[in-house]
């Protein structure tokens, strides 16, 4: 009977093991990123209204808003971590789900409408990653495109409503991706325009479907190849549902 008490507990620790083995967690510092972006915003209000140059948008934000008058939404950028990708793989695995308040774009919001007036990117430690690689390697002429790509035209004047909208849910961009991608309920969804509204597709499938295998492997290698034709795996079978575990 003891011999049987001991391995029923020792199935449930097992269990329990595997099932936070399935599952990714991470320490989402909201303040944290809200914080760096208007420090940055601060510094570029500042360079905007000394040099009457825009730096937000078309137009002098600096001449239109005061500061008290704006907030912002920041919109954090993840990485990946150096692991090969095969179709049908979560991806939930792959990013590099770790604080970077260096790494993000930011909108610029009113607080009396909510209109999204201006944007700035912070791609600080992108940029010093790819200077030292470039410096290691004795690449004397850089060429870089940017790290992440925007979404269609009817993603990007709403995304920032869904934001405001949902402000439980983690929003953030993938290096080397396009758009915007979120964690809702614990799942991990790349954020799409259905009808009216903007809902999640889930992330590996679309990504499987969408990107495919060489394209992933190329991104997370940083050696995209500009003119190659990467082909999706529309039929590929996702693993199994993996819960992301977000603390603020």
């Amino acid at each position: 009977m003891k011999t049987t008490i001991i391995n029923l507990f020792l199935i449930v620790c097992s269990n329990l093991l595997m099932a936070q083995q399935d599952n990714v967690h991470f320490n989402y510092d909201k303040c944290g990123y809200k914080g760096f972006a208007k420090e940055r915003f601060m510094n570029l209000y500042s360079k905007e209204k000394r040099t009457n140059v825009p730096v937000f948008s078309t137009a002098l934000l600096s001449n239109r808003y005061k500061v008290d008058e704006l907030d912002f939404i920041s919109i954090p950028i993840f990485g990946w971590n150096k692991q090969s990708y095969n179709c049908g793989d979560n991806i939930e695995f792959l990013l590099a789900f770790k604080p970077d308040f260096l790494f993000q774009m930011v909108f610029i919001v009113t607080k009396k409408d909510d209109l999204k007036v201006g944007i700035f990117e912070i791609f600080d430690s992108y940029n010093e990653e790819i200077r030292k690689k470039d410096s290691i390697n004795n690449v004397k002429f850089p060429l870089h495109g940017r790290p992440v790509m925007s979404d269609s035209k009817v993603i990007e004047k709403e995304i920032h409503k869904y934001v405001l909208e949902n402000p439980n849910t983690l929003v953030f961009m993938i290096k080397g991706l396009h758009g915007y991608w979120a964690v809702i309920d614990g799942e991990l969804v790349k954020l799409v325009k259905k009808g009216s509204k903007i809902k999640g597709e889930p992330s590996s499938e679309y990504v499987c479907k969408y990107y495919g295998q060489e394209f992933i492997n190329d991104v997370i290698n940083d050696s995209f190849r500009i003119g190659y034709r990467y082909l999706g795996c529309p039929n590929c079978e996702i693993n199994k549902l993996i819960k992301i575990d977000i603390k603020n």
